[in-house]
């Protein structure tokens, strides 16, 4: 308040005298023609009292800042409080369709126009930028499928090279060979010889 107080008053006072100056100038409009008039009209009678409403207005203004100035000092910087506990993971497996076809685990799959999940093939130009996820597990047509889209997958037959990315390959089949023709797409990268970081890029064309 110690800071805001001294505004409040020069505020007030700068309206206050600019008020002050207008009502001077208004009075020495008034004596200049009076004395320049030699008859004046006796039922022409001005007036230079100011009106009680600007007197209104200034105490309106002056409680307006004070109100303003309040609610400066009542704000405060926020500060940083102390980390919560961990939430719970999220759900990386997708459920909400059924297989419009058998499939087999650990398969890519797409999205196909009847809402259903078939064989990704980077060698279809129509599958590009359609590819869900990874099949957990083997799918029997018109049942619901498991879909991983992100997360670590596990199975116990892979044998991953550490040192390369796993692509899509063709009919869904996971590779660590990219591909020449069709479009490239990264499906993620080996944990260990038999897990993987589903982690799906953007597919890229290839010529």
């Amino acid at each position: 308040m110690s800071v805001e107080r001294p505004i409040v008053q020069i505020l007030e006072s700068k309206f206050l005298i600019e008020v002050a100056e207008v009502m001077e100038s208004i009075v020495q409009v008034i004596e200049e023609e009076s004395s320049v008039s030699r008859d004046p009209d006796p039922e022409v009678q001005l007036s230079v009292i100011p009106p009680p409403a600007q007197v209104i207005e200034v105490e309106e203004i002056k409680q307006i800042i004070e109100a303003s100035a309040e609610q400066v000092v009542i704000l405060e910087p926020s500060s940083v409080g102390p980390q919560g506990a961990p939430g719970a993971p999220g759900d990386l497996i997708v459920t909400d369709h059924l297989g419009g076809e058998t499939l087999g685990g650990q398969r890519g799959v797409i999205v196909g126009n009847d809402n259903k999940v078939y064989y990704a093939d980077q060698s279809n130009p129509t599958h590009f930028n359609r590819v869900l996820g990874i099949t957990t597990g083997a799918v029997a047509q018109n049942d619901p499928a498991s879909v991983r889209v992100g997360g670590v997958m596990t199975e116990p037959s892979w044998s991953w090279d550490l040192d390369k990315f796993i692509y899509l390959g063709i009919n869904g089949l996971l590779t660590q060979t990219p591909p020449a023709t069709g479009f490239l797409l990264e499906l993620g990268w080996p944990l260990t010889a038999t897990s993987m970081m589903v982690d799906i890029k953007l597919p890229v064309f290839l010529a």
